[in-house]
Protein backbone atom coordinates (compact mmCIF):
# COMPACT_ATOMS: atom_id res chain seq x y z
CA UNK A 1 0.00 0.00 0.00
CA UNK A 2 1.13 3.48 -0.94
CA UNK A 3 0.41 6.55 1.65
CA UNK A 4 -2.49 8.83 0.06
CA UNK A 5 -0.53 12.25 -1.45
CA UNK A 6 -3.17 15.15 -0.77
CA UNK A 7 -2.31 17.57 -3.35
CA UNK A 8 -4.11 20.08 -5.02
CA UNK A 9 -6.25 18.54 -7.70
CA UNK A 10 -4.19 19.91 -11.46
CA UNK A 11 -6.95 18.29 -13.64
CA UNK A 12 -8.43 21.19 -16.43
CA UNK A 13 -11.67 21.09 -14.46
CA UNK A 14 -9.64 22.02 -11.21
CA UNK A 15 -6.57 23.84 -11.85
CA UNK A 16 -4.14 23.73 -9.12
CA UNK A 17 -4.65 27.69 -7.71
CA UNK A 18 -8.56 26.68 -7.08
CA UNK A 19 -7.54 24.97 -3.72
CA UNK A 20 -9.47 21.45 -4.64
CA UNK A 21 -8.19 18.37 -2.70
CA UNK A 22 -8.22 15.10 -3.29
CA UNK A 23 -10.39 12.67 -1.27
CA UNK A 24 -8.18 11.42 1.71
CA UNK A 25 -8.31 7.40 2.26
CA UNK A 26 -9.40 6.11 6.20
CA UNK A 27 -7.56 3.02 5.85
CA UNK A 28 -4.23 4.74 4.39
CA UNK A 29 -1.88 7.27 5.68
CA UNK A 30 -2.17 10.82 4.11
CA UNK A 31 0.62 12.90 3.68
CA UNK A 32 0.37 16.30 3.25
CA UNK A 33 3.79 17.84 1.46
CA UNK A 34 3.59 21.67 2.58
CA UNK A 35 1.02 22.85 4.68
CA UNK A 36 2.69 26.10 3.70
CA UNK A 37 2.29 26.23 0.15
CA UNK A 38 -1.00 24.42 0.76
CA UNK A 39 -2.53 27.04 2.73
CA UNK A 40 -1.76 30.05 1.08
CA UNK A 41 -2.28 33.21 3.09
CA UNK A 42 -4.68 35.63 1.49
CA UNK A 43 -3.59 39.41 1.98
CA UNK A 44 -5.90 41.38 4.20
CA UNK A 45 -7.48 38.24 5.33
CA UNK A 46 -8.38 34.39 6.82
CA UNK A 47 -8.20 31.23 5.13
CA UNK A 48 -9.82 28.00 6.77
CA UNK A 49 -10.15 24.88 5.05
CA UNK A 50 -10.65 21.13 5.94
CA UNK A 51 -8.38 19.05 5.76
CA UNK A 52 -8.79 15.54 6.81
CA UNK A 53 -11.46 14.07 8.98
CA UNK A 54 -11.78 10.79 10.58
CA UNK A 55 -12.89 10.88 14.29
CA UNK A 56 -11.00 14.14 14.98
CA UNK A 57 -11.31 16.93 12.05
CA UNK A 58 -8.12 18.91 10.69
CA UNK A 59 -8.20 22.30 9.63
CA UNK A 60 -6.19 24.24 8.41
CA UNK A 61 -5.86 27.97 8.70
CA UNK A 62 -4.20 31.01 7.19
CA UNK A 63 -4.20 34.60 8.69
CA UNK A 64 -2.35 37.50 7.29
CA UNK A 65 -0.53 39.65 10.24
CA UNK A 66 -3.77 41.77 12.30
CA UNK A 67 -6.40 38.89 11.39
CA UNK A 68 -8.10 37.65 14.13
CA UNK A 69 -10.77 35.01 15.44
CA UNK A 70 -12.86 36.59 18.19
CA UNK A 71 -13.33 34.98 21.27
CA UNK A 72 -15.90 31.92 21.34
CA UNK A 73 -16.10 28.67 23.03
CA UNK A 74 -16.37 25.11 21.26
CA UNK A 75 -18.37 21.92 22.71
CA UNK A 76 -15.29 19.91 21.62
CA UNK A 77 -11.66 19.57 22.84
CA UNK A 78 -8.93 21.56 20.23
CA UNK A 79 -5.15 21.42 19.88
CA UNK A 80 -3.54 24.13 18.24
CA UNK A 81 -0.05 23.66 16.12
CA UNK A 82 1.94 26.49 14.66
CA UNK A 83 3.12 25.82 11.66
CA UNK A 84 4.65 29.49 10.73
CA UNK A 85 4.18 32.81 11.97
CA UNK A 86 3.02 33.91 15.36
CA UNK A 87 -0.34 34.38 17.18
CA UNK A 88 -1.13 36.13 20.35
CA UNK A 89 -3.73 33.25 21.91
CA UNK A 90 -5.91 34.06 24.64
CA UNK A 91 -6.99 31.15 26.68
CA UNK A 92 -9.46 31.80 29.17
CA UNK A 93 -7.27 34.66 31.37
CA UNK A 94 -4.31 33.39 29.77
CA UNK A 95 -2.54 35.13 27.14
CA UNK A 96 0.11 33.16 25.33
CA UNK A 97 2.16 33.72 22.23
CA UNK A 98 2.34 30.70 19.78
CA UNK A 99 5.41 30.28 17.24
CA UNK A 100 6.35 27.48 15.37
CA UNK A 101 6.77 24.11 17.58
CA UNK A 102 4.12 25.60 19.81
CA UNK A 103 1.28 23.02 21.00
CA UNK A 104 -1.68 24.33 22.75
CA UNK A 105 -5.01 22.00 24.07
CA UNK A 106 -7.94 23.73 24.67
CA UNK A 107 -10.49 21.51 26.61
CA UNK A 108 -14.45 21.82 26.00
CA UNK A 109 -16.24 25.14 26.82
CA UNK A 110 -13.12 27.01 27.02
CA UNK A 111 -12.94 30.88 26.21
CA UNK A 112 -10.68 31.16 23.22
CA UNK A 113 -9.19 33.87 20.57
CA UNK A 114 -6.63 34.80 18.73
CA UNK A 115 -4.64 37.48 16.64
CA UNK A 116 -1.98 37.01 13.82
CA UNK A 117 1.15 39.01 15.28
CA UNK A 118 2.53 38.14 11.75
CA UNK A 119 1.48 35.97 8.31
CA UNK A 120 0.88 32.88 9.87
CA UNK A 121 -0.18 29.35 9.31
CA UNK A 122 -1.67 27.23 11.79
CA UNK A 123 -3.23 23.86 12.29
CA UNK A 124 -6.36 23.23 14.32
CA UNK A 125 -7.78 19.44 15.10
CA UNK A 126 -11.31 19.34 16.39
CA UNK A 127 -11.26 15.97 19.17
CA UNK A 128 -14.62 14.70 19.12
Amino acid sequence: MFPTYARRDDTPDHPASAGIYRVCSMTEPTVFDDLVLDLEIPADGTLSRVLYKDDSIRVGFAFDAGQELTEHTAAVAAIVQVIRGRLRVTLGDQVVEAVPGTWIHMPPSLSHGLVAIEPTVMLLTMIR
